[in-house]
């Protein structure tokens, strides 16, 4: 870089890069450099990165690393015949000013270097759209004309004046972020840890909530709804025994104690030495704390621990073996049974609340509600009725998917009336009794759920919300 054509150190610009956004910009410049070089442009560019770790602490209470690459577009400044191009200089039509494009490994232009539309070479000026900026071995700074280009160049051909602001608005200007996340191994190794001791090992296969699918959710992985980020604060009395163990099972996985004669081994090496793991491969690491728990357990403890999993396989393969679908579609379809898992996911118009619910005979009824209408806690018996929406197979488990669904009361029998529940939740001021009065709360109404409340445990459902 020549003194003469720069008066300020520019400040460095780095660009934050996902490590694949970095390999996907590391094959852009050297494609950009192959077409380039073609056309008569001898500078290159190169992009360089530094790893860095960016670390917070969500609802979980574990430290989340997150791993990017600080991207810098650097470059060789083009020489031709003893010259070197500083830049090519843009004038802005129907004015007096300009701006400069400057070459790879310039920093900044001193301006007042430049005279836009003249040509030191032929000694001419006119209005011209383009002039170059260039410098000798001795420091003489001339502007040159694009007509009068060729005398430096050699050759009367076009070339390829590419800036290295050009550069970096094709490879980073259509936006970045967008490529694969990647996470340190010890922050999935935490993840894993701190799931398994708060809900045990839960292998993919399992239709439950999914080891793998909680540390999606503590990482980042997946965006977590309200009551998902609640979930993830349950795991705060694990945080820092998992953040301990994190190093202590990468250790472990890459020691000779782990060994065997299988892809999975060798896989799980592999990922482990990387130090850095994307998406494809967190179902891999989040085994790792497992199979380290394993190899603390004594022989009888394995033994017996395995016999359990083999005896929920083989309850699992004849639950589905025998499940069969209940009701006809469209038909309705009285339901007596146990939630035995609860999901949720967020949408544009609020949150869907699915439910699974197993009846006595191990068959499955899924009803997808508006709200928890059910409540949010498992192995809670429910007496629902509804319509059937359609019969599915999953993993050849019948399940009988319903709608339109209502609670039953048990003292009759029959559906809870919303629009009696309804009239009994709007409440009106009273100035009589200086408070809020509840229509008819002196009289009972059939199959209100406000009612039976009242009745069966001494309460409005609505007084006791607004008392919460």
């Amino acid at each position: 870089m020549n003194e003469i054509a720069a008066t300020e150190q520019a400040e460095v610009h780095t660009v934050r890069l996902t490590p694949a956004e970095f390999v996907a910009t590391q094959a852009k410049i050297a494609k950009l450099n192959e077409r380039a070089a073609k056309r008569g442009f001898t500078g290159r560019f190169e992009v360089t990165g530094k790893r860095v770790e960016v670390s917070v602490t969500n609802e979980s209470g574990l430290n989340v690393t997150t791993v990017y690459m600080d991207s810098l577009i650097t470059g060789e400044t083009p020489k031709y015949n003893g010259w070197s191009f500083l830049a090519r200089i843009d004038t802005i039509a129907g004015t007096e000013e300009f701006t400069t494009a400057s070459a790879p490994g310039v920093e900044r232009i001193d301006r007042e270097l430049v005279r836009p539309g003249h040509c030191d070479h032929c000694d001419s000026n006119r209005y011209r759209k383009n002039t170059y900026l260039v410098v000798n071995e001795d420091g003489e700074v001339k502007n040159v004309g694009s007509t009068c280009i060729k005398d430096f160049l050699g050759w009367s051909g076009s070339f390829a004046f590419i800036s290295e602001g050009e550069v970096e608005e094709s490879v980073f200007g259509a936006g970045h972020g967008g490529g694969e996340p990647t996470w340190t191994v010890d922050t999935v190794l935490a993840a894993a840890y701190a799931s398994i001791r708060a809900n045990g090992w839960v292998p993919s296969s399992f239709d439950a909530r999914t080891t793998v699918s909680v540390v999606r959710l503590i990482i980042g992985a997946v965006t977590a709804t309200k009551y998902e980020k609640a979930d993830l604060a349950m795991l705060r009395e694990y945080a820092e025994e998992a953040a301990a163990k994190a190093s202590v099972v990468r250790e472990w996985i890459l020691s000779d104690e782990f060994k065997g004669n299988s892809s999975y081994v060798d896989n799980l090496k592999a990922t482990v030495a990387a130090g850095e793991a994307g998406w494809k491969q967190l179902g891999l690491l989040a085994s790792a704390p497992q199979a380290y728990i394993r190899h603390l357990e004594s022989a009888p403890e394995r033994e017996a621990r395995q016999a359990q999993w083999d005896a929920e396989k083989a309850a699992k393969a004849a639950q589905k073996a025998s499940s069969v679908f209940l009701g006809t579609v469209k038909g309705k379809l009285e339901v007596k049974g146990t939630i035995i898992a609860i999901s949720y996911s967020a949408h544009t118009h609020g949150t869907t609340v699915r439910y699974s619910i197993e009846t006595a005979e191990k068959n499955v009824v899924k009803w997808s509600a508006s709200s928890e209408v059910l409540g949010d806690k498992e192995g809670v018996e429910v007496h629902i009725i509804g319509t059937v929406k359609e019969h599915e197979e999953f993993n050849g488990l019948k399940r009988t998917i319903i709608t339109r669904c209502a609670k039953v009361n048990p003292d009759t029998g029959k559906a809870f009336s919303s629009k009696a529940t309804s009239q009994h939740s709007r409440s009106t001021w009273s100035d009589e009794t200086d408070g809020f009065v509840y229509p008819h709360q002196d009289e009972a109404h059939a199959d209100c759920e406000y009612c039976y409340n009242v009745k069966h445990f001494g309460h409005y459902l609505g007084a006791q919300a607004d008392e919460a």
